[in-house]
């Protein structure tokens, strides 16, 4: 395989074209609608869900992300992370040979199961790993349990 440079945008355009209408064909001519505009696009991190005693712990990876950059938003089924890939990366001077860090807008959401109360969450970033602790919801009318035998 021969990696070449496009001197002709037009002809790059044409075969962009041709690939998106070849990969329609398969798909059976169905259109990719965004159900999420305001949805920011990029890399979305890596997450870990873990059941822990007291409700569920998120943890995802979040290298060269600042934490003014970082936005969460908790609800009762779901949580929402945000934020900008770069903010917290030094600028570097010179011309760039290869780059393998991200750059932008991410966003990634995660519903949550229905025994977890997201509206108490807590969250801090700590060496480019973003900890999200989310309580159990109390139970309506729960008594505490009783040591008697019988």
């Amino acid at each position: 395989m021969c990696a070449m440079r496009w001197k002709d945008s037009e002809e790059r355009n044409e075969l962009e074209t041709a690939l998106e209408n070849f990969l329609k064909e398969i798909a059976g001519g169905v259109e990719v609608v965004d159900d999420f505009p305001d949805q920011a696009v990029g890399f979305a991190p890596s997450v870990d869900m873990i059941e822990t005693k007291k409700g569920l712990r998120v943890v995802a990876e979040l290298a060269g992300v600042s934490p003014e950059s970082l936005s969460l938003l908790a609800g009762e089924s779901s949580l929402v992370i945000k934020g900008e890939w770069g903010g917290a990366m030094p600028r570097q001077e010179g011309k760039p040979l290869l780059v393998e860090t991200r750059k932008g807008p991410f966003s990634r959401s995660l519903d949550l199961p229905a025994t977890i109360n997201g509206l108490k969450a807590t969250a801090i970033l700590e060496n480019g790993v973003l900890t999200i602790e989310l309580p159990f919801k109390k139970a309506r009318g729960a008594k505490a349990a009783s040591s008697e035998k019988r």
